[in-house]
This record gives structure tokens, sequence and C-alpha cells, in this order.
């Protein structure tokens, strides 16, 4: 009990950040009150702190069109958490129904489900989303699915050996002999036994989400403009590194600190959930 409440109070800080990120991207007007896709160009590329006549105070500067890189910072919260969360849950549920029934059923159908996620796991993840998403054509719902879809397999490997292991005990022989059915037994005996290792790959995918979207965004293949997307504007920010750093830095400071603290609250939450899971 001791050594769970030193890793909480470990992680703390990050669940802080992280609970930061979710209130930007839910409620974005509370951290800036500007628009993020308004332009100016008679105040392009101003260094953070600038001061414009009328006395509006750009802490992050402005971009490459006179737009406020906070509020666009701010705004871009909301995609990248959407994306992220949106796209594990899709791969999680299909996921995990896949394992769960291979796992159980054991038939031809269960060993052609785990075939076939093998075969998704033998192309490399982001050229298969490069493919489909170029395929499909760039937008907010197609980058979901094609990230969620993608990741299906790993939540079904470990959906398939918790259902193997669960459905071989001697508790699940004895309730299969009083009568109960496949369904009775998945939702009441199965489900509960997977379900934890399943929210703990997930906070961990989380974090590889909002990298993959922000990846997909940057080489244009992602949220198109003028919509905000921290990783369009390190696409933009690019080509001013020599007389606009921050155009650049403060997407990638975002990034950054937001996946880091998923990836801590996940690995935190895997160690408190399910120890063994890889």
């Amino acid at each position: 009990m001791n050594s769970h409440r030193k890793k909480l109070l470990r992680v703390a800080p990050f669940f802080v950040v992280f609970f930061i990120y979710v209130f930007a991207a839910l409620v974005p007007g509370t951290f800036s009150g500007k628009s993020p896709t308004l332009t100016n160009l008679g105040q392009r590329l101003q260094a953070p702190g600038y001061v414009a006549r009328e006395g509006e105070v750009y802490r992050l500067g402005t971009d490459e069109l006179g737009r406020d890189i906070w509020s666009r910072l701010v705004y871009g919260a909301r995609v990248s958490m959407s994306v992220s969360f949106a796209s594990v849950l899709l791969s999680a549920t299909i996921g995990g129904m896949l394992g769960v029934v291979a796992g159980y059923f054991q038939n031809v159908s269960g060993t052609l489900i785990m075939r076939i996620a093998d075969v998704f796991l033998s192309i490399p993840f982001f050229l298969l989303a490069i493919l489909t998403v170029a395929a499909l054509g760039p937008n907010l719902v197609n980058l979901i699915v094609v990230l969620g879809v993608a990741r299906w397999p790993r939540y079904a490997r470990v959906a398939h050996g918790k259902t193997l292991t669960t459905a071989n005990q001697d508790f699940i022989k004895a309730i299969v002999v009083l009568g109960a059915g496949p369904g009775r037994i998945l939702l009441r005996h199965v489900l509960p036994e997977i379900v934890p290792s399943l929210i703990a790959l997930a906070t961990v995918e989380v974090g590889r989400m909002i990298i993959f979207e922000a990846s997909l965004s940057f080489i244009g293949l992602g949220i198109q403009p003028p919509e905000p997307s921290w990783g369009s504007m390190l696409t933009q920010g690019q080509y001013y590194l020599s007389q606009a750093w921050w155009l650049s830095a403060f997407p990638c400071l975002a990034i950054f600190f937001l996946a880091l603290s998923v990836n801590f609250i996940g690995d935190f939450a895997r160690d408190a959930l399910d120890p063994k899971i890889e």
C-alpha cells in the first residue's frame, strides 16, 4: 500500500499536467479569447510577448499569417485529444471483441482472426496509416478510423491471451457443466478478467496516438488548414526556423509534455491494474 502511494505521489504532477490539457481541449475559450484562425498580415512573425496597438498581448507571438500561436496551441489540444482518445477507444473495442471471440471459441474463425492480426502487425504501422489516409482523404473522421483500425491487433493479442487463461480455469468448466451459455460466461466471467489489461494497454497507447496524429499532420495527411493542429503548426514552422523559432518550438513542447504525462500515467495504470502486461 505504501509502495502504491509513493508511485501515485511521483506521478501526481503528470496527472495535473494531463488534466490541464483535457480542460483546455474541453473549454479552450477559458484559456484564450482570440480566434485561432483569425489572420492579420500586419503583425505576422511577431516574437513572444508582442503587444499590438490595441493593447492585445500575444504571449507566444504570431505565425506567418499573424495568427495567435497561443490560441492555436490551445485549440489544437482539442484535435490531438479527440483523435487519440477516439482512436484508442475504437481499436480497444474492435481488438478486445475479436480477441475474446478468438480465445474463447478456439475454432477456425478464431484462428483466422489471429492470423489476420499477425498480418496487420507485420506491416509497419506508420506506412499503413499513410497509405490508408492518402486513399481515403485527410480529415478528422478518417484519421480516427485509420489510427483505430490499424492498432486493433495489439488489443486482440492481449484479449486473446487473457481469454485463453480464463477459459481454461476450473470454475469456467464447472459453469459450463451447469448449463451456462457462452454469452453469460463471456459477460460475467471473462470480460471482468481482461478489461483491466485492456485499460492498462489503452493508457499507454494514448501517448502513441498523440505522436502518430502529429506525425501525420506534419506530412500533410492529418487535420487540414486553417484548423489548428500541432503537427501542421510544426510543418509551417520549419520554413521559418532561422527567423521565427517559436513557430516550431511551442508546438513541439506541447506535444512533448502531453505525451510525457500520458506515458507516465500509462505506466502507473499498467502497474496498478496488471503488473504482468508487456
